[in-house]
């Protein structure tokens, strides 16, 4: 009784669906048909902000308060498709300050000075370079960067009839991360989402009867091809790109005849299937692939705290943690979509790993000179995942996914102060499997529904290797069945 309920709700969402899409026009085309054009795109944005605020009070108390902040970054995207190579780049880059001065003065004298100001810079780096032959097997390199580093000083002196006190902290985070990848396989994956829509666009024209004549299964490929370079034109303006954009669309079916009359209902179906129609994002091929991946972690904190009184709730102090993690792994994997039709798609995808992880840490208290230490290794490191499911997109606005995913892992932990003094600590094996059905409902205008259910069984296996447990404590096991479902309705009145 309990696998019922997703299985009920994805078949009355499809009776629904289908109800609504029962007279549209059959359409043979096949979506996995559609090869990608060589396309390359560039984008370079840059932006800056300011911000600044200044304030007076004056009553029983006196306040004034100054602040400053600003920030610059850019971002660079970069996408090439060919025959020989898929590959994705991206950078970007920020930096900014701010600051805070803030004065109060009370009926009694009682003076506060407060002062505060950070900054704060991050760089990004990810680019995956993926080469092919003729016969589809390829490379492919992954590399993903990213470091930030923040600051913050905060100051206060405070004057009172009895008492004076002045403190100082301070705060410095230092992060650094790099992944990367290496990869061998087969197989090539194609987004074909604007051929979805050069078939919209088509069948739209047959129900206004502004359609001349059948269109053949190259014309749909050709215009799906102009449908993808046109997304790929870098434009500034957003209103120059949909006229220009709605403009090539126009020039191809009065060049090879296929639009009849050119009214404002024609244009309008342009218009609405080129906002809507290549939603959401369709994939067809396989890809299977074995590599290996690595990352590293680098993380490097100080904190301070000057006072010239002792407070019990927050003392001096001055700290630097440290964090080193690595990572290593064995993977594999294959991935797999099928348009099985212009409504329905099928995806799938399982990857598994096999490697090991460390993550040694320091904590140093330079106050009391005091050093801790801890170092923890995971090996073997054993991870599976998979992922099999439905997709129903009846038309340009109404769509329902039902998949069921597995995450399973098998860890054996070892831990101590350093890498030579490890002793084995536990072992813990995982799973969760279960359903998830997402389901969105143009029922009109006026109306929509949106509607998100999973459910997810989880086990969890745990054993003490530590020889200092009691017998009875060294084995432990939990089970959880977590379910959630949402649901939004929206209607507008007027």
């Amino acid at each position: 009784m309990k696998n019922i309920l997703p299985i009920t709700l994805l078949l009355f969402a499809t009776m629904i669906f289908s109800v609504k899409t029962a007279q549209a026009q059959t359409e043979n085309f096949k979506l996995s048909d559609y090869k990608n054009p060589d396309y390359l795109y560039q984008s370079l944005n840059v932006n800056f902000d300011f911000s600044n605020g200044f304030t007076v009070l004056n009553n029983k108390t006196s306040d004034n308060s100054f602040s400053l902040g600003s920030s610059a970054g850019g971002n660079y995207l970069r996408y090439l498709n060919t025959a020989k190579r898929q590959a994705e780049t991206g950078l970007g880059f920020g930096a900014g300050f701010d600051f805070q001065n803030q004065n109060t003065e009370t009926e009694l004298n009682d003076k506060t000075k407060y002062r505060s100001s950070g900054h704060a810079e991050n760089f990004q780096f990810s680019t995956n370079q993926r080469f092919y032959n003729a016969r589809q097997h390829f490379f492919e390199t992954s590399v993903s960067l990213s470091s930030g580093f923040s600051g913050n000083k905060q100051s206060e002196n405070y004057t009172g009839t009895n008492i004076e006190s002045e403190y100082e902290r301070k705060h410095k985070i230092f992060q650094n991360s790099i992944n990367a990848g290496i990869y061998i396989g087969k197989g090539r994956i194609e987004q074909v989402q604007d051929a979805q829509m050069a078939v919209y666009l088509l069948n739209d024209l047959q129900l206004l009867n502004r359609r001349n004549r059948n269109v053949s299964d190259e014309e749909v490929l050709e215009l799906a091809r102009l449908i993808t370079k046109l997304k790929y034109k870098r434009f500034f303006d957003s209103r120059l790109r949909r006229i220009a954009e709605i403009t090539a669309v126009d020039s191809f079916m009065q060049a090879n005849q296929i639009a009849g009359k050119t009214d404002a209902m024609y244009f309008t179906s342009l218009y609405d299937n080129w906002a809507y129609a290549n939603n959401p994002i369709r994939q067809s091929g396989y890809r299977g692939y074995i590599g290996l991946e690595g990352n590293l972690t680098l993380n490097n904190i100080t904190s301070s705290r000057e006072s010239d009184i002792n407070e019990v709730y927050n003392p001096d102090y001055d700290n630097t943690d440290k964090l080193t993690r690595t990572g290593a792994y064995m993977v594999a994997g294959f991935l797999y979509e099928k348009p099985i039709s212009l409504k329905w798609q099928k995806s799938a995808q399982v990857s598994a790993g096999f490697g090991m992880a460390q993550e040694s840490s320091e904590m140093k208290d330079r106050l009391t000179d005091l050093t801790t230490k801890n170092y923890a290794e995971l090996f073997p490191s054993i991870s599976l995942s998979a992922d099999y499911g439905y997709g129903f997109y009846p038309n340009t606005r109404t769509w329902a996914t039902f998949n069921w995913t597995l995450l399973a892992g098998w860890n054996k932990l070892m831990s101590g102060e350093t890498e030579e003094t490890k002793t084995d600590y536990n072992e813990l094996f995982f799973a969760q499997t279960g359903p998830g059905i997402s389901v969105y409902y143009y029922i009109s205008p006026k109306l929509r529904l949106a509607a998100n259910f999973t459910s997810h069984l989880s086990y969890y296996y745990q054993k003490m290797l530590e020889e200092n447990f009691y017998e009875s404590d060294r084995k432990s096991t939990s089970t959880r069945w977590n379910q959630g479902l949402t649901a939004t309705l929206n209607y507008s009145i007027f």
